[in-house]
């Protein structure tokens, strides 16, 4: 949840006591951090789809008697 993002210092919250009241949420350096290394997670995935679906297509396990 937020709430568990916000306790484990990932993002932060801030209230702002307009009409209708306002919740701001912005990531920490913490979560930036780890933005990266998700990045390149993303990046790699997007560059092996179409190997993974080619392993997928032509390999098949055979089901055991």
């Amino acid at each position: 949840t937020l709430r568990d993002l916000e306790t484990g210092g990932l993002i932060t919250r801030t209230v702002h006591t307009s009409r209708p009241p306002t919740v701001l949420y912005d990531l920490t350096d913490l979560a930036r951090g780890a933005t990266t290394a998700l990045q390149h997670l993303q990046n790699w995935a997007e560059e092996h789809t179409s190997d993974y679906d080619h392993y997928r297509r032509t390999h098949t396990i055979d089901p055991k008697p």
